[in-house]
């Protein structure tokens, strides 16, 4: 579910902070305090990189939420038995959700210098 919507500094793996726009309550229940209260950069989160997060679900599997982790030491952290309980105004309020599954960062078209090589020869 989407609730009101927050800006938080998320820290990638490599240690550079960027700043995400996500769900309030669901970000401030799996992260600590003093992440979810940390100064925000004004970098934003690149469209390349997915951010590591966190699928919980209700024991019957109908409610989820996939929440992501501010820092890899929080994401570590976190095991199958870290659950967290919808707050009051969650349309699953007093729900008790547990640990499905973790995805890590993962980052695609890495850019590189180099040139292929083909054809324009300005770079072999």
């Amino acid at each position: 579910m989407a609730g009101s919507q927050r800006w938080f500094r998320y820290v990638a793996d490599d240690g550079v902070p960027y700043a995400v726009n996500r769900d309030e309550s669901n970000t401030e229940i799996v992260n600590l305090v003093a992440d979810t209260s940390a100064v925000i950069p004004t970098a934003v989160l690149p469209k390349n990189l997915t951010p590591r997060s966190i699928r919980y679900a209700t024991p019957d599997g109908k409610a989820t939420r996939d929440i992501i982790v501010l820092t890899l030491a929080r994401f570590t952290a976190i095991n199958g038995v870290t659950a967290i309980t919808a707050g009051i105004g969650d349309i699953d309020s007093g729900f008790t959700f547990t640990v499905r599954s973790k995805k890590g960062e993962k980052i695609s078209r890495i850019p590189v210098t180099a040139d292929s090589g083909k054809d324009d020869g300005d770079n072999p």
